[in-house]
């Protein structure tokens, strides 16, 4: 873990020292800062997980149709979302800018990966996914203007459905039984397209939250 993260390192410093923006070169060091501070790693090492698990929810259930395996997944990306802020802030009582910064772009490249190819499966997935592309533009714009941009309660809270959403997709490929329990595939999708438009409802509201945002910081620095 230790060579990957000081190759991560590597790229973001020569990202860095390529960028024009002032701001997102500050991003950048914040992260970079973060991922070099041993007090850090633990919950570092928590976000950057989301991102090979991204990859590998879908491989699984769309190729081994293992529902044991994409059950453990996806319980694993979920805890992950949960426990890195939570290890930094009331395990370790270390939280960082930097990290915070990693969380949210984890967040962002995880629910890609994730609702991508979960688009074959369940098509009503395109309106979260376009919903989320925006809500990334107005943050992205954002910060490349010098804003400082922070994560809402609203935009953590609407991550739940979003993410239950995605799991029940891709439950929906594989089913889940056994002795004692049992739900049907289309019991998943059912419950997909029930969290979908709830999903979407707190997308809307957060673009306007952040975009709102973003024009309260543009106002105080005309003054």
């Amino acid at each position: 873990m230790n060579k990957i993260e000081d190759k991560l390192v590597e790229t973001l410093e020569r990202i860095s020292n390529k960028l024009n923006s002032s701001n997102s070169e500050t991003v950048i060091e914040e992260i970079v800062k973060s991922l070099k501070d041993d007090d850090a790693k633990t919950a570092n090492r928590l976000s950057l997980c989301r991102i090979p698990l991204g990859i590998s929810i879908p491989l699984t259930a769309y190729f081994t149709k293992n529902q044991y395996l994409t059950l453990g997944l996806t319980s694993m990306y979920a805890i992950s979302d949960f426990l890195d802020g939570f290890w930094a802030k009331h395990i370790k009582k270390h939280p960082t800018k930097g990290g915070a910064y990693l969380d949210a772009g984890c967040d962002k490249i995880g629910a890609v990966e994730l609702i991508i190819p979960a688009i074959v499966q369940n098509p009503n997935l395109i309106i979260n996914g376009a919903l989320e592309s925006v809500i990334s533009k107005i943050n992205m714009d954002s910060i490349k203007k010098g804003n400082e941009v922070q994560s809402t309660i609203l935009g953590k809270t609407k991550m739940w459905p979003l993410s239950l959403a995605i799991l029940c997709t891709y439950g929906s490929i594989t089913g889940f039984k056994n002795k004692k329990f049992k739900i049907e595939k289309q019991e998943f999708k059912k419950y997909s397209n029930i969290l979908i438009p709830i999903t979407a409802i707190l997308e809307l509201i957060n673009i306007t939250e952040y975009s709102n945002m973003a024009n309260k910081q543009k106002a105080q620095k005309k003054i």
